[in-house]
């Protein structure tokens, strides 16, 4: 029985004229892309996409629809986690370290156990990871419950329904793809104006008017969206924390494992391990040894 059977009649209706949207606005982006000026922000859920695409919209004065119920056709930004495409012709497409990927994708989903306004939802959701990690399972044990929550992420994804390897490995080639422009979350923190301004250079967007992107980014740092300082952590919030590197403060020896075992051909090829010697040179957590 498929979860949206079991919601009320009126949500039901509304989530499914919400996915005829998503999906018309898919076949739409892929044919017209270009004549219709739609710039897509692409991203495996967790990467930074939210983020890369209100930067964008801001800067190019274009909207960026989320809980749309109408097929977007027109001038617009696109916040989505597609399957890449080689019709796609101005794509941002945003990656990150996978390990911080799977420890965000983990609060992501936890925070949602309990929600009162889709307890239906809820109850589907906590199904599946008592699944993975036990009936009664502790949601706030992420070290514990980390190793199964990656596997399951690799045999069953949520959100873009393909795991995280196969997600990066249709977009990213280390020559790049046309019509594309790679950034990573880390240089996003770090140097969002040149990584930005280098994207839309790529894609035939000049001249880059650098004052107005750097205002743009500045409107949408994470102390102004999430109305705290980077590295606070809110479980509760979309913005849980907004750093690079949160994942070796959760990684056991037995998760280095698991990842590795799942997504590790993706993290080399990404650049951020040289190879596979950090699953046993870090000093993990006395649980995991």
């Amino acid at each position: 029985m498929s979860r949206f059977s079991k919601l009320p009649v009126g949500a039901l209706i509304r989530e499914q004229q919400n996915r005829a949207a998503r999906k018309a606005t898919e076949l739409i982006a892929r044919r017209w892309n270009d004549s219709l000026g739609i710039w897509l922000a692409v991203g495996y859920p967790k990467s930074g996409t939210t983020w890369l695409s209100r930067i964008l919209a801001d800067y190019l004065r274009l909207p960026s629809p989320t809980d749309y119920r109408l097929p977007v056709a027109m001038p617009a930004v696109i916040h989505c986690h597609w399957r890449y495409d080689d019709r796609f012709r101005r794509s941002f497409y945003i990656y990150r370290d996978g390990r911080d990927v799977m420890v965000s994708l983990y609060f992501h989903w936890m925070a949602r156990l309990d929600n009162p306004k889709s307890p239906r939802f809820s109850r589907a959701l906590r199904e599946k990871y008592e699944g993975a990690m036990g009936a009664g399972f502790d949601p706030t044990d992420a070290v514990g419950n980390l190793p199964s929550f990656m596997q399951l992420e690799y045999e069953r994804p949520r959100g873009s329904r393909i795991n995280w390897t196969n997600h990066v490995g249709q977009w990213y080639r280390p020559g790049g793809r046309p019509g594309v422009a790679y950034v990573s979350f880390e240089e996003l923190l770090t140097s969002p104006l040149t990584i930005l301004t280098r994207g839309f250079e790529q894609l035939g967007h000049q001249p880059v008017d650098e004052e107005s992107l750097q205002e743009a980014i500045d409107r949408h740092s994470f102390q102004r969206v999430a109305g705290r300082e980077r590295g606070v952590e809110d479980r509760t919030s979309f913005f849980r924390k907004g750093v690079a590197g949160d994942w070796r403060n959760y990684f056991t020896a037995e998760a280095a494992e698991v990842f590795d075992r799942y997504y590790g051909d993706t993290l080399i090829a990404l650049g951020y391990e040289p190879d596979r010697s950090w699953v046993t040179s870090t000093d993990w957590p006395a649980r995991g040894l």
